[in-house]
């Protein structure tokens, strides 16, 4: 089974880590080719290696879901010249390398579901970001999902439910692969928190994710300044690259700066060894759900390792794929009072840090179980093809 993956990120992203832990699982069966952007510096995590790849400049962002921003019109227009372009060349890849289905890493990418149904081939989309649509876009998505090829894939049910009707008929949950890899020494752990800056006896509150605006990171900060009278020994802790090209990093720094909140938050930087990072943590965060209207990868990982943690979503008590008291303590972005209580009672409670985070493991491991997630593909791929 011949396989085209197409990924449209540049940068490495959750989106790109999640559909290289897919590709690293998949059987032998299961031929990878790929499709990239120019300039891509995510084939490692891709698992791409010698296997048939093609870097193009023009793909087609014919829609775009990322973070609930649309395209600004010029970008937007732009993105519509390129589409007939992308959508030739996902039929002529498919043509040349024999692709017996299309596997599609974002909804930003419809040109290019086209393209496959225009070759004959089924074609999965991947909805990694929940859907808040100008018009013409969910037109355009509903559009694309009366395709008789087309599938979809939704990372939670969140996602699903923002699709547009017709796409939800067609879409399977399939939860996230995650591999944090292997457990770290405690070494390592010891000297990661002291290249933190953090002392002995200190909480460490962490999140792990890109720094953009959407991912809360400024509501970490005005919580890091709102308790430094009650949680004087925690420690606010923000893993992402700090570049300009991919967030708000200098940002962050300057505010910090001027907030007088050094050492007491801390800038990490990129780290991919996320077992790391979260054995260094002791209470996790992922405040994304202002900005994403859904779950953040960062809340898995943070269940997956074992740590407490304090997640916001738009409607906590109607999550179907996070559990309040078990999976975290979920919150709204707009409830600032119970997230700084929860963060207190976490910060000052070892035995309900651990409680809660072996709760949470308990909860998602088997879901998110790489093979496990590989194996659900699979079977969805072999239910479309003759």
């Amino acid at each position: 089974m011949r396989v085209l993956f197409i990924n449209h990120t540049i940068k490495k992203s959750g989106a790109g880590i999640s559909l290289g832990t897919l590709v690293k699982n998949l059987p032998d069966a299961v031929e990878p080719h790929f499709l990239l952007r120019k300039g891509s510096e995510v084939d490692g995590i891709l698992g791409v290696g010698s296997r048939p790849v093609v870097h193009g400049r023009f793909i087609s962002q014919t829609m775009t879901t990322m973070y609930g921003q649309g395209l600004p019109f010029p970008q937007f227009a732009w993105q519509l010249v390129k589409a007939p372009y992308s959508a030739a060349r996902v039929r002529g890849l498919c043509r040349r390398w024999g692709i017996d289905l299309v596997h599609i890493n974002e909804t930003t990418l419809l040109a290019d579901a086209w393209g496959a149904a225009w070759a004959g081939v089924p074609v999965f989309i991947h909805a990694r970001t929940a859907c808040q649509l100008r018009p013409f876009e969910r037109w355009f998505l509903e559009v694309t999902g009366r395709l008789k090829s087309a599938r979809f894939l939704a990372i939670d049910d969140e996602v699903r439910d923002s699709l547009p009707s017709v796409c939800r008929e067609k879409c399977e949950v399939v939860h996230n692969p995650i591999s944090l890899g292997p457990n770290p020494d405690p070494s390592d752990v010891e000297a990661l928190r002291a290249a933190w800056g953090v002392r002995s006896g200190e909480v460490v509150v962490g999140q792990a994710a890109s720094l953009h605006p959407e991912k809360g990171i400024w509501d970490i900060l005005h919580l890091a300044e709102a308790t430094r009278e009650t949680l004087p020994d925690v420690r606010f802790v923000l893993v992402g690259d700090t570049a300009a090209a991919v967030g708000c990093g200098p940002q962050l720094a300057e505010a910090i700066r001027s907030r007088s909140l050094a050492g007491r938050v801390v800038l990490a930087g990129y780290e991919s060894r996320l077992a790391l990072v979260y054995a260094a943590f002791d209470v996790a965060l992922c405040l994304f759900g202002g900005g994403l209207g859904g779950v953040g990868r960062a809340a898995y990982e943070a269940g997956l390792s074992g740590k407490p943690l304090v997640a916001t979503l738009p409607d906590p008590a109607a999550s179907k794929t996070l559990q309040n008291g078990v999976s975290g303590l979920l919150f709204t972005q707009e409830d600032v009072s119970g997230i700084r209580a929860a963060v207190e009672r976490l910060a000052g409670d070892p035995a309900l840090r651990a409680s809660l985070g072996a709760a949470a493991k308990s909860a998602l491991a088997e879901r998110h179980d790489p093979a496990h997630v590989a194996a659900r593909v699979v079977s969805l791929y072999r239910g479309v093809l003759p």
